[in-house]
């Protein structure tokens, strides 16, 4: 995939569908050492998909460039592959989009296998061997909208408000200064008030 159907969450489908209908591959270059460039193109955009047929024929790079922007390459994605139980299976993932010549955005998944065609035990899915799993999950489809839950509910957090200090109400004694302190000034004010007007 490129980085506008990364960022816009296109689902594997619609994506295979895209490519089935809008795309044209107009050429095939055979590399000595296995690796194949196929060019495919659609409308004004052009991909160059890199395979590797030396790895079970497993896609390394795409790129992607602007036919009608002298073919600039605006997005790119690699993978590396490696064989585990036989099978060839993606180890990392890398996806830039190249808005300019200094401005890169992207994203680099390293994935991890815990188990590749290793035998499943015969209970799996089974109702028992669902139940036996602690993080197992549930689609519930019966009312047409899909309901994940886990088999095996975990209890909410309790989460503890912090307490919030009551405040100190003020001492009296302090309280009594400041009206009286307040009075005091009043009276000041108004023997100001009075001392001018007599001498006027």
């Amino acid at each position: 995939m490129d980085w506008p159907m990364f960022s816009a969450e296109y689902r594997l489908k619609e994506i295979l569908d895209g490519f089935e209908t809008g795309l044209s591959c107009h050429a095939v270059e055979m590399g000595p050492s296995g690796l194949s460039n196929l060019k495919v193109r659609a409308d004004d955009t052009q991909y160059d998909v890199w395979i590797d047929e030396k790895q079970g024929m497993t896609p390394v790079s795409i790129s992607r460039q602007e036919l009608n922007d002298s073919m600039r390459e605006t997005s790119r994605s690699d993978v590396s592959w490696k064989v585990i139980s036989g099978v060839w299976v993606p180890v990392s993932f890398g996806i830039s989009d190249l808005l300019g010549p200094d401005i890169t955005f992207g994203y680099d998944l390293i994935l991890e296998w815990s188990s590749v065609n290793e035998q499943l035990a015969a209970d799996t899915f089974t109702p028992a061997g669902i139940d036996k799993n602690p993080d197992a999950l549930v689609a519930d489809l019966r009312l047409g909208q899909i309901v994940v839950e886990r088999v095996h509910p975990r209890p909410l957090p309790v989460l503890t408000p912090k307490a919030i200090e009551p405040l100190v109400p003020q001492s009296r004694s302090r309280r009594n200064w400041l009206i009286g302190g307040n009075l005091v000034l009043f009276g000041i004010a108004i023997w100001i008030i009075r001392r001018q007007r007599k001498k006027s």
